[in-house]
Parts: structure tokens; C-alpha cells; sequence
């Protein structure tokens, strides 16, 4: 129910209809890997193409080998820089706490100084800090992410995470609640409201908001069971 990284790019890859989802997870973990086999040989003849890089990248986030993408990523932006790859790059070393990060938010910055990149820099920057244990860093840049971009849902959220683990508990649930207004099908905001108002003991408005997140994602297994502990 964490990690609200939003930034990077979406690489389709078909995958065939299988008769169970055993066998599905199984075919498209083939699929992928098969594709990556295709590019690591593609590349071998055409090692200045940036795109390929930036998918293969992507495969690999794919296949869970985040150490090769960051790799990947890096070639790419040897090649040349651009906004996607950047951030993608930082995007995986603010999750895995490389401090490296802080000299790719930097150097997104100069490089694309546009106002629409801004919030993601601040948001990774805040995510790294997050990670890293220094809170109080990492939400004044979430902070700053906002205010440069107030539906940044994610860093709500990142927000909110860093005020719940506090037990600040009132804080972190205006910080979710005020996802709602902005986007009123988010379920993970309401999930995280339910959660702050059973920590203060509010049975019946967590309740509600277990019941208004099951409704805009059936998914959600920990809103389920937490609706049925409470009822």
C-alpha cells in the first residue's frame, strides 16, 4: 500500500492469453525475459541507441532486476539526457537510498528547467530523504513539491505515510483527506483516512472510508479486512 513513485515511462509488451493465472505469470516472466534477451543482442550492434537503452530499462523494472535498470538508465543518459530517463534513473535510486540521486535531481534541474519537472525533483528528492530516515528534510521537499504542483497526489501521500508513522495520526488523515476533493475515486486516500481514524479510535468514520475505498477499488484485501474486524 506504499510507494507512490509516479514518474516513468510505460513500455507495452503483448502477452498471450493463458488458461490460469499460474501459467499467465509464468508465460509473461518468459515474455519479458525473452524481450530483454532480443535487446541485450540489439544493443550490441546499435550501443548509441538511447531508446533501446531506456526500454530495456524498463524490462528490466519489469522483471524486478532494479540494479540492471539503474545500470540501463545510465547508459541511456550517457547517450543523452532526457526528462523520462532522468527521472526514471532517480525514480529507482530514491527507493533503493543511493545518494546518488541527489546529484541526478540536481542535474534534471539545470538540465530541464521547465516548470513541469519541477515537482517530480522535489517529490524524488523528498522520497530519497523519506527512505533514508530524515523526515523532516523529506517533508519540506514533498512540501515544495505541492506547492508546485497541488494534485501531486503522491506526495500526499508520501506525506501523510511520514505524519501516520509519527502518530500524528490527525494530521496525516487531513493530509490524505485532502487528495478527495482533488481526485474523489482515489481509493488509496480514502484507505489511509480509515487507517488514521481507527488509530484515534473513530470506529464509524473508519468504517466509512474503508467502505468508500473498497468501492472505487475492489482490490484493496487490507480494506477488506480491516472493514470486517471493525464490523
Amino acid at each position: 500500500m506504499r510507494g507512490y513513485i509516479r514518474v516513468g515511462l510505460l513500455i507495452g509488451i503483448g502477452i498471450a492469453s493463458c488458461d490460469s493465472p499460474a501459467k499467465k505469470i509464468t508465460t509473461e516472466k518468459d515474455s519479458l525475459v525473452q524481450a530483454a534477451m532480443a535487446m541485450d543482442k540489439a544493443l550490441l550492434t546499435d550501443s548509441n541507441n538511447q531508446d533501446l537503452w531506456v526500454k530495456r530499462a524498463k524490462l528490466a523494472e519489469q522483471i524486478k532486476d532494479t540494479t540492471g535498470a539503474i545500470g540501463f538508465y545510465i547508459e541511456a543518459n550517457r547517450v543523452y539526457p532526457t526528462p523520462e530517463a532522468m527521472l526514471s534513473l532517480a525514480n529507482l535510486m530514491a527507493e533503493r537510498k543511493d545518494p546518488r540521486v541527489l546529484n541526478v535531481t540536481a542535474n534534471t534541474k539545470i538540465l530541464f528547467p521547465q516548470k513541469s519537472i519541477e515537482p517530480h525533483v522535489h517529490f524524488i528528492r523528498g522520497v530519497y530523504y523519506s527512505r533514508i530516515g530524515n523526515r523532516d528534510i523529506a517533508l519540506a521537499a514533498l512540501d515544495s513539491c505541492i506547492r508546485a504542483d497541488y494534485r501531486y497526489y503522491e506526495a500526499y501521500m508520501e506525506k501523510g505515510f511520514i505524519l501516520y508513522d509519527r502518530k500524528n495520526y490527525q494530521q496525516a488523515a487531513t493530509i490524505f483527506a485532502t487528495i478527495i476533493p482533488l481526485n474523489p475515486q482515489y481509493a488509496d486516500a480514502y484507505y489511509w483516512v480509515a487507517k488514521c481514524n481507527e488509530a484515534m479510535g473513530k470506529k464509524e468514520e473508519a468504517i466509512l472510508h474503508y467502505e468508500q475505498a473498497l468501492r472505487f477499488d475492489t482490490s484493496l484485501k487490507e480494506a477488506a479486512i480491516a472493514l470486517q474486524k471493525l464490523k
